[in-house]
């Protein structure tokens, strides 16, 4: 199950060592209330958004709609992203058709109460986790799929299409239980990281239009759940394993390898969520357990251990017998605290969604109960918490510098898609030139310079820095 948030452009795309972005992608441009959407034991996916009761101005979640019921065989995961950048949300779905062949299935928001149109659907094998990203920073959103056969396969938006690319895009893991993608060495290929049934975890990255194996190994015992994080502020990125045993695992990238950094007893994992509370140390890990409580625990970035702050007990405030399914962080009612949501089962019968909040350093319920008619199985966070985007800060890393100039170098003279900052357009007319040029020295070292290790000049730098600024001279004349 997907969920996450640490730090996205208002695109959606994927930063340097994040994992799959969720409340940082648009579904309505909502900029007060955040939604919820997820996908039912039924079949069913449903849009919520947080809002506050007219009665008692109390925060609670709101209805928005439900359908495009994905039948029997679904895979029990969803993404969300807004793949084509225009400002919709959209929804992907992948189901087992047969044993040999398998759907991946598109739903984009169609207006302001429904997501709609004609989902397109695309054969692919039979797959049981799916993750949502961009692998190559080309502005068509990606998705990988983890396959039961023990490959991944990466789709890509294509128009108004979804396809695998040319390249060799379906890759031997050696098995999945869970995926995540994410950019783990900052070079600006995405890179895969899998969990595998034997507790390997498996790191793939784009290698053109294909995926390469990087490493395999970091024996994090029976995982259940990984993720991409930055969990000590440094410039490698960081791995979350959530295991069958109970305990969480911290993996860091060392180089082309994946090593161990610490472990904590989280008292069970259903599903895990990295974000940040915005208390200072490092990344924090919202823990969705099997007795009913959510737990919180933080990174300490000098130690490198996990200390927790705080649990919440969810059993008293949700229906007898209710068990949590899975979990998502975000921002709900743009307030600047984080947001949790799980997604509940009711004994197989029924299910549906409680919405939590990061106050202090404790966990309050805002509104415990919505129902759902039907068992949750995953469900992401969108909207809201759009961070605020650093004109010139290509890249999202805060900065404007080297890192920024060298997407407008690397695409330089070129037709790209429109305003696609990864792309090196930050003027939005579709085209690399003097314009976005001028964006970025015009504001050249902006921001806070991140952490060392970062980008370096292209061969052409001094010399477009020196055709920018005579730009700029001539403009002001």
């Amino acid at each position: 199950m997907k969920s996450q948030l640490i730090t996205a452009l208002a695109s959606g795309v994927l930063l340097s060592v994040t994992g799959s972005a969720s409340s940082a992608v648009s579904v309505d441009g909502d900029t007060q209330f955040g939604s919820i959407i997820s996908i039912v034991a039924s079949g069913l996916i449903h849009w919520e958004k947080g809002s506050n009761s007219v009665m008692t101005g109390n925060p609670i979640i709101t209805g928005i709609w439900s359908g495009n019921n994905q039948g029997p065989g679904f895979t029990k995961e969803i993404g969300l992203a807004d793949i084509d950048f225009d400002g919709n949300g959209d929804i992907l779905t992948a189901r087992n058709v047969f044993d040999t062949t398998g759907e991946v299935t598109w739903t984009e928001r169609f207006d302001a109460t429904t997501f709609g149109g004609q989902p397109v659907s695309f054969n692919v094998s039979p797959a049981n986790s799916i993750a949502m990203g961009d692998m190559d920073g080309d502005g068509n959103g990606d998705m990988i799929l983890g396959r039961n056969d023990g490959f991944i396969t990466w789709v890509e938006r294509n128009g108004n299409n979804v396809t695998v690319p040319p390249g060799n895009a379906t890759f031997n893991v050696g098995g999945v239980v869970s995926l995540d993608i994410g950019d783990l060495d900052g070079d600006g290929n995405g890179d895969v990281v899998v969990a595998r049934p034997d507790g390997l975890i498996h790191w793939a990255e784009r290698a053109g239009d294909g995926l390469t194996g990087i490493f395999t190994g970091a024996n994090t015992t029976l995982a259940n759940t990984i993720r991409i994080g930055n969990m000590d502020n440094d410039a490698d990125g960081d791995i979350i394993v959530g295991r069958n045993d109970g305990w969480i695992s911290w993996v860091e990238r060392n180089g082309n390898n994946l090593t161990g950094i610490n472990t904590f007893n989280a008292g069970g994992v259903v599903d895990l969520a990295l974000g940040d509370a915005g208390n200072g140390g490092g990344g924090d890990v919202f823990i969705a357990r099997p007795d009913g409580t959510v737990l919180w625990v933080e990174a300490n970035p000098v130690s490198q251990n996990f200390s927790e702050i705080a649990t919440l007990d969810l059993v008293p405030l949700i229906p007898f017998g209710a068990t949590l399914t899975s979990i998502d962080v975000g921002d709900l009612n743009a307030n600047g605290n984080l947001d949790i949501v799980v997604g509940l089962d009711e004994n197989g019968i029924g299910g549906g969604i409680a919405w939590l909040e990061v106050q202090g350093t404790s966990i309050v319920a805002l509104d415990p109960y919505f129902n759902l008619g039907s068992p949750v199985v995953d469900l992401k966070i969108g909207d809201v918490a759009i961070p605020t985007v650093l004109v010139g800060d290509l890249d999202g890393d805060g900065f404007v510098g080297i890192a920024d100039l060298n997407l407008v170098l690397g695409n330089w003279n070129q037709n790209v898609t429109p305003g696609n900052p990864l792309q090196g357009d930050p003027d939005g007319d579709g085209f690399v030139g003097i314009a976005d040029l001028n964006t970025v020295l015009g504001n050249w070292n902006a921001g806070t310079p991140p952490p060392p290790g970062g980008a370096v000049p292209e061969p052409a730098t001094l010399a477009l820095l020196a055709l920018g600024g005579a730009a700029m001279l001539g403009r002001r004349r």
